[in-house]
């Protein structure tokens, strides 16, 4: 046993106390090492065997196998590049032939998404306004009034929005004989076999899903333009973007017909390629994943204002964001987008034979594209994100959230281990008062103080560091950066030079003289701690 005068934890009382508490310190500076030089990004094998086969999952091919999905093609962006492509399984059950980064599948209603694009660049060349009435451009076809537009005509944001009130034809678009043009579409009259478009209820005021709002939008494109919309798209959209294999041309032109998956039904039975060419805004794209996931990278590029191809850098925000928080679901829905706050993007897709899905995360500037060819790809899809989500959001931080999780338990730990360390000394000296000198009592209470101060600045520098490596792939600069982002860097390095200063205090404990060897390793440890957290707050600001 030690004398009082020997132990820094108060007269022997708090000895057990202090083993613990030097056990969890030792335990931390064991793993900070081990965590801070784990690789970042393990391989891309690695990576795409996560998605692939990931915990959502089982084994891809099997999974296409039960669902009845010939084909699969994936795109993954990390670090706004794409990172991989990969295809699996076959275009077509009666040939064989296999997916590869360059099949092209239909894109059905991530379609809209690229509509919009090209909607909002005649915006920004002043041929189209996002608030005006369009009736005043359209020249083909006149949106029908009634008592809901003559208290608001419907805009071109509420078209994009889906929030026009205009309706969705139950069954969809089908059609009798020849293909219908767009206005015989609009109007429901033969050989279009769909109700005519109007609106039911007052345009901005409710979120209703419809696919008639993007012919609206092609049908006003066209008339103000003189120019078919497949032309458009691929001039002012496609082309800019890289999206070399992607056409609105329906059907097909014959130089890209082998490229072209075919469609199979829950079955997996081989379907007929089909698609209205005349109607082709709101869900007649053939692309590839790899496209899309370029026009995902270039819409979320000019949202950062890092350069733009489809769209200028406010326009892009303006997509990217609700167009009307206040309605029911209205906090949603973008123009093109499903957006969830500034986290992430979506939009899906489904028609006879095809499904897909595109998720973006604008913050990380990663993101993930999946087509099929088949009706039962739904679920494969959605298990392909969450292996994805897993495999690139979380697997990349969980040293972190560990070595955070230690951190906390550091802290709040001497409210716990001190009393009981104080109540196992009194039980072992019976209850009896120890002798300990006015000196030795007053610098206790100030080592604890300071070991108390080094978690809670330990801990903060874990933290923040933590928070920005989930969005932020590599160190960030702040010196760039706004008047803002400058003042945080200052207070940074304050706080870095303050965990150096607290890191030399601590310890110069080691020198007195009435410490134990426990205690001694505990400062130690405590000071290699603190040291290590300044060099995470360089880090944070950009300096290491």
């Amino acid at each position: 046993a030690f004398s009082p005068e020997e132990d820094f934890f108060m007269d022997n009382r708090l000895y057990v106390a202090g083993r613990v508490h030097t056990i969890l310190l030792l335990g931390l500076m064991a793993l900070l090492p081990t965590v801070g030089c784990a690789p970042r990004h393990p391989s891309i094998e690695t990576r795409i065997e996560g998605v692939t086969n990931g915990l959502f999952s089982w084994p891809l091919l099997e999974q296409m196998k039960a669902d009845h999905v010939p084909g699969v093609s994936i795109a993954v962006i990390d670090g706004k590049q794409i990172e991989w492509s990969r295809g699996f399984g076959v275009t077509n059950v009666e040939d064989g032939s296999p997916v590869d980064e360059t099949t092209m599948f239909q894109a059905s209603s991530i379609s809209k998404a690229v509509t919009a694009a090209v909607a909002l660049k005649l915006v920004e060349q002043g041929v189209l306004e996002l608030d005006g009435d369009v009736n005043d451009r359209l020249v083909s076809w006149k949106i029908p009034e009634n008592d809901f537009t003559a208290q608001s005509p419907v805009t071109l944001r509420e078209l994009l929005s889906h929030t026009s009130c205009l309706n969705r034809p139950e069954g969809g678009f089908g059609h009798e004989g020849r293909y219908p043009t767009a206005v015989e579409v609009l109007e429901g009259k033969r050989p279009a076999t769909n109700p005519a478009a109007e609106v039911e209820c007052v345009p901005g005021s409710e979120v209703r899903y419809s696919n008639f709002g993007y012919i609206v939008i092609q049908q006003l494109i066209e008339d103000v333009t003189g120019k078919p919309f497949a032309d458009l798209g691929r001039d002012m959209v496609l082309q800019p973007a890289g999206m070399t294999s992607s056409t609105f041309q329906q059907p097909l032109p014959d130089d890209l017909l082998d490229r072209a998956a075919r469609p199979h039904d829950t079955d997996g039975r081989v379907m007929e390629r089909s698609f209205n060419p005349n109607a082709v805004a709101q869900g007649g794209l053939w692309t590839t994943p790899s496209d899309l996931a370029r026009f995902l990278i270039g819409i979320v590029k000019a949202r950062h204002g890092e350069g733009y191809a489809a769209v200028s850098p406010e326009l892009a925000r303006q997509m990217l964001r609700p167009c009307y928080p206040d309605l029911e679901n209205g906090r949603f829905v973008g123009m093109g987008f499903l957006v969830l706050g500034d986290w992430a993007i979506l939009q899906a897709g489904s028609d006879p034979g095809f499904r897909c899905l595109l998720a973006g995360f604008p913050e990380t500037g990663q993101g993930i594209v999946v087509m099929v060819n088949g009706d039962g790809g739904e679920l494969l899809q959605l298990r392909l994100l969450l292996n994805f989500v897993a495999e690139y959001l979380l697997k990349p931080v969980i040293g972190w959230l560990t070595l955070g999780g230690l951190c906390l338990v550091l802290l709040v730990s001497p409210f716990f281990i001190w009393p009981i360390g104080y109540l196992v000394g009194k039980i072992r000296r019976g209850g009896r008062d120890a002798v300990v000198g006015p000196e030795e009592r007053s610098f206790c209470r100030r080592g604890r103080l300071i070991v108390l101060l080094a978690a809670i600045i330990l801990l903060g520098a874990i933290y923040p560091y933590l928070i920005y490596s989930l969005t932020v792939p590599e160190s960030p600069s702040l010196w760039g950066g706004s008047v803002a982002a400058q003042i945080l860097a200052i207070l940074l390095l304050c706080a870095a030079g303050l965990s150096v200063l607290l890191s030399f205090v601590v310890f110069q404990a080691w020198k007195q003289r009435f410490f134990t060897s426990p205690a001694r390793i505990y400062f130690t440890a405590v000071s290699a701690a603190v040291l290590a957290s300044s060099l995470l707050w360089l880090d944070f600001v950009g300096f290491l």
